[in-house]
């Protein structure tokens, strides 16, 4: 007999518009953003641009010297499924990347990335939604480039012998 792995059911991404292809006002859909222009922004650029150099479906954090600039969005789960979050990092012209969870809950540490590529950790929901909180790690000035933010549910495998 042979076994073969099989995924139970597809895969369903949890964050809205994580891939940074719709903005109002300079600002992505379904985010909530804290900026104070020209000292801190949030903007859509292209992947191979930073702060300023303009393209689209991409998104830029930049701060000045002692200055915060975030965004956030809440995301449902379900209490006790593990989950994977990921953020591609483009450009890391200046600062780094912190990530961390702003629900109340401790449902994985905050992170810093310093460099650029796929940046993923794997998580188990302790409530029913989730805060990923994308920033710039005050008070240092930052410039940073990100698309395809993605919370996704980590599945399960079935094994079917044969």
């Amino acid at each position: 007999m042979d076994a073969i792995s099989t995924n139970v059911s597809k895969v369903r991404e949890l964050v809205n518009n994580g891939e940074f292809s719709v903005w109002v006002a300079d600002n992505p859909v379904l985010w909530f953003v804290t900026e104070n222009p020209p000292n801190t922004e949030v903007t859509e650029v292209g992947a191979d641009k930073s702060h300023g150099e303009g393209g689209s479906n991409s998104c830029n954090l930049y701060a000045g010297i002692s200055e915060l600039v975030y965004m956030y969005q809440n995301v449902p789960l379900f209490v006790g499924k593990k989950y994977r979050f990921s953020v591609d990092i483009k450009i890391l012209k200046v600062g780094s990347l912190r990530v961390i969870e702003n629900s109340g809950f401790t449902q994985w540490p905050s992170v810093n990335y310093f460099s650029i590529g796929i940046k993923t950790f794997d998580f188990v929901a302790l409530s029913n939604s989730v805060t990923p909180l994308l920033k710039n790690e005050f008070p240092i000035a930052h410039d940073i480039t990100f698309d395809n933010v993605s919370i996704l549910p980590i599945k399960n495998k079935v094994w079917i012998y044969k």
